[in-house]
């Protein structure tokens, strides 16, 4: 949960939940792609009343001129403003101390935009945007638990973002989930994350006629190393994964060559697929520590980079992973992923 935008997406044994098509502005696509989810909602969104409910952006005040707390001109009350006015938020904690948000200004705003239609007092107007707020998000996450074929109460909800602490526990208490946690830095996982992220490069081939595994294998490969050295990395240290799908089955191992795997495939194969893994060296893993011996500290990391590509485009029907295999073993661990910004939290990271 951000300063525009919430998201939920679904991690499982460690690993992001992917579904085998989807669409990117109305374009459909026959391509893995992580389960995401999102709505329009975030810190800036504009709060008002239509019909007698409290309605939530999509339209956004942004970070200028911002909530009419910053007081930087900003005239829309906000879902930040509403926090502020309800004592979720400390106006003199805001950016350590060095600006101070003027809440009477968020409360007459809310008044004026939300108490007054609705014929209730500022307090109560704040306390009703922060909950259409977390009923929203709450929402979000269950039909993305939903989609996955999760019962929301047997998830846990992790939550980073700048607003993630102020929605994790109630948006686990909605869920009715069995845990909630948030981040000393999760006001910068985002950031954080892609810095320390090994360098990805993910090719794939339909395998038609004419066209042998063992041939795609070495373009993709080789399309990998040039990749990988343009971007001046050394090739051979990278890592290569293969997969192979044939209509119904799919066989995986790494390696120079997928020769080894290609043995125990079922069926013609239809598809390959190549993820070429640039790992960082383990000296340039190390997250940012509390106390004065970690204040200030500089990190430097190769960029990331995360390329799909099929060659050539049409792609026989059918060979796309499906989740038949995602969430159906009992016993595993399972948590909703919400995306956003930052809060100080304990130590275990535990929210209760």
């Amino acid at each position: 949960m951000g300063g525009t935008t919430a998201k939920a997406s679904a991690v499982e044994d460690g690993r992001v939940v992917l579904k085998s098509s989807g669409d990117f502005f109305d374009i459909p696509l026959n391509l893995d792609l992580p389960l995401l989810r999102s709505i329009a909602l975030g810190g800036g969104s504009v709060a008002r009343v239509a019909e007698g409910q409290v309605i939530l952006g999509p339209d956004s005040m942004g970070a200028a001129p911002g909530p009419v707390c910053y007081g930087l001109g900003g005239r829309s009350a906000t879902v930040t403003d509403a926090f502020v006015a309800a004592g979720f938020v400390s106006p003199t904690a805001f950016l350590g101390g060095k600006r101070v948000l003027d809440v009477d200004k968020a409360r007459t705003a809310l008044e004026k935009q939300v108490g007054k239609p609705l014929g209730i007092s500022a307090d109560e107007a704040a306390q009703a945007v922060v909950e259409a707020a977390w009923d929203a998000v709450a929402q979000l996450a269950r039909e993305t638990a939903e989609e996955v074929g999760w019962d929301p109460s047997e998830c846990g909800v992790y939550a980073y973002g700048g607003n993630g602490p102020l929605f994790v526990t109630a948006v686990a208490d909605r869920l009715g989930a069995r845990s909630a946690r948030f981040f000393r830095y999760g006001h910068v996982y985002s950031a954080f994350g892609s810095a320390i992220s090994d360098v990805v490069h993910v090719y794939e081939s339909a395998v038609t006629a004419g066209v042998s595994v063992g041939q795609a294998a070495d373009r993709l490969a080789g399309e990998a190393r040039r990749d990988l050295r343009g971007e001046g990395f050394d090739p051979s240290r990278a890592d290569l994964h293969w997969e192979i799908r044939s209509d119904g089955h799919t066989v995986r191992g790494e390696g120079d060559h997928p020769s080894v795997i290609l043995a125990s495939i079922e069926g013609e194969p239809a598809l390959l697929r190549l993820t070429a893994r640039y790992p960082l060296p383990a000296s340039q893993r190390g997250g940012p520590r509390g106390g004065a011996a970690g204040a200030g500290r500089a990190f430097r990391r190769p960029p990331v980079t995360v390329r799909h590509r099929r060659a050539p485009s049409d792609l026989p029907r059918g060979v796309s992973r499906g989740q038949h295999d995602r969430g159906a073993a009992a016993g595993r661990r399972r948590f909703l992923h919400l995306a956003g910004h930052r809060r100080r939290v304990p130590d275990d990271g535990h929210a209760r």
